[in-house]
């Protein structure tokens, strides 16, 4: 990768130009040095392990490191199987004995398919690792070809394999014509040749639980949401981190991945029954270490490497209390215009991003979507996440008695430019708050004999109300009211007097309501 777009062919230059018949590639820094090794599945032919010399070289390492198999290989994949600290590697071959290396420090690998449970043979296509049941360890899901799937949960020292039929209990399938996605049971076996290729596992509705999508040759693919996901969990996104190593350690258990691609979904942690992360170790390319301690379960962090991370803040929680409700307007009042460095991937998806703090420091809250400065944009932020909560929250908070002056405050100084979505969010909660957009003027009775009263109706953009009595010659009677006035309704009556307390004569009279550059005049009659 040039970094312009475009890509520069050196497999010649780097020595991974192998001629087998290659069906699949993993990456997975297998020695720890820092530094990408790629692993190359070859069918029926020795497989390749590269190791990565750090200088733009590779070198074969798979007879020294005893993973050259050279069964009908179909996939390969590379997870911490045994939580020790450093990838295990997993082949799949099709119709024979699928091996699981285990990586051993300071030797070769060493193979326990068998003794772990997962080596049984089968029509595989492929398999993939994650933590389905986020109980803090690696269980294996093996794609089929013309039968059923296979789960195999890891228990501390060993695999069991769950039927895949008892994990509709957990998934529910989803039907999405446009994306290609049928509905069909999980487990039942194909009756058309239609079979299956590839599985992959990610949250990616960010509710905790891990979901996944089966890629089908020659029928719709097949995408499961996980509706059942239990214990506690926490998914760390890196920004530009490719590469880099993260370990995550709660209750006394340590996991570890390996960043291989960016800008997609947080990589998942299951934590079991622990609501709290110990450490989250970073070791990113550059060399740099970085540790965040204690922090909360159940939420997705994003997580740069050049910001001296202070909080974590969730885009539209501007009070930090844990949930965005119309407390959350508020902040961004107080600190109007207030500008600071903005955060790294900056945006409304709801995960929490590492951030420096601002002067004043809790201005950085009021940031909503991270972009550096507050202002009628950060009312996007609150309205896509509204009523969302994370993991800091103690209770479901009360919200302040009357936000109605932070939405005035916020709807004037945005106009006039607000895009229309934002306008429309908070003239929708202006009007549910009894807050007129119109200027009015009514009166009951009319006629009217020794009273009638007023109603008026007093805009957002208003500020001084002015209320008017003439008779029909023009000449000014009385005014009712002259004053700078809350938008709202205001109600008002006129007695049938002047300014001077003397009744006037029945008739005709003009009632004249100026508010701002706005006017309305009222015909009213009194009769004695």
């Amino acid at each position: 990768n040039l970094g312009d777009g475009h890509f520069e062919d050196v497999s010649s230059a780097s020595g991974t130009d192998d001629r087998g018949r290659g069906t699949a590639a993993a990456w997975g820094d297998f020695d720890l040095d820092g530094n990408l090794d790629l692993y190359v599945v070859n069918e029926g032919s020795a497989n390749v392990l590269y190791r990565n010399q750090g200088d733009g070289t590779f070198s074969n390492g798979a007879s020294e490191m005893d993973v050259a198999d050279s069964g009908p290989g179909r996939h390969a994949i590379w997870g911490d199987f045994d939580l020790d600290g450093d990838p295990d590697l997993y082949v799949v071959n099709d119709r024979t004995d699928n091996l699981l290396f285990v990586n051993r420090p300071d030797s070769a690998f060493a193979e326990r398919g068998w003794r772990m449970g997962i080596a049984l043979a089968g029509p595989d296509r492929s398999a993939t690792a994650a933590d389905v049941d986020n109980d803090g360890d690696l269980d294996l899901y093996a794609v089929e070809e013309g039968q059923p799937d296979v789960l195999y949960r890891n228990e501390d020292g060993g695999f069991v394999h769950i039927p895949s039929g008892a994990l509709t209990t957990h998934y529910s399938p989803l039907t999405n014509h446009q994306s290609q996605v049928s509905s069909c049971l999980l487990g039942s076996a194909p009756k058309n040749p239609d079979p299956s290729r590839y599985a992959a596992f990610a949250d990616y509705d960010l509710d905790g639980g891990l979901d996944f999508v089966l890629l089908k040759a020659g029928a719709p693919n097949r995408l499961y949401r996980n509706v059942h996901a239990e214990q506690h969990f926490i998914g760390i996104k890196l920004w530009k981190g490719i590469g880099a190593r993260i370990r995550v350690t709660a209750g006394g258990r340590t996991q570890t991945r390996r960043v291989v691609a960016d800008n997609g979904l947080p990589i998942h942690f299951g934590l079991g029954s622990n609501n709290e992360v110990r450490q989250i170790e970073i070791a990113w390319p550059s060399g740099r270490i970085q540790s965040l301690r204690f922090l909360p379960a159940d939420q997705h962090l994003l997580i740069p490497e050049d910001v001296e991370i202070k909080t974590f803040v969730w885009p539209g929680d501007t009070d930090n209390n844990g949930s965005v409700d119309a407390a959350d307007l508020f902040p961004i009042e107080a600190h109007w215009h207030t500008e600071g460095p903005p955060r790294i991937g900056a945006g409304s998806v709801w995960i929490g991003r590492g951030a420096a703090l601002w002067n004043p420091p809790n201005a950085v809250f009021a940031d909503a979507n991270g972009d550096g400065i507050v202002d009628e944009r950060d009312i996007a932020s609150i309205a896509k996440n509204w009523g969302r909560m994370h993991p800091t929250v103690r209770g479901r908070p009360t919200v302040r008695a009357d936000v109605t002056e932070a939405y005035l405050h916020l709807y004037r100084n945005m106009q006039p430019i607000a895009s229309k979505t934002m306008k429309a969010f908070v003239r929708d909660q202006l009007e549910r708050l009894g807050i007129p957009f119109q200027i009015a003027l009514t009166n009951f009775p009319n006629p009217f004999d020794k009273e009638t009263t007023f109603r008026l109706d007093v805009p957002p953009e208003a500020d001084r109300v002015c209320l008017q009595i003439y008779n029909v010659t023009g000449q000014r009677i009385r005014t009712l009211l002259h004053e700078d006035h809350t938008p709202g309704r205001i109600v008002i009556s006129w007695d049938g007097r002047d300014a001077y307390g003397r009744r006037v004569a029945s008739g005709v009279y003009l009632c004249r309501l100026d508010i701002g550059e706005s006017r309305v005049v009222r015909k009213i009659m009194l009769l004695r």
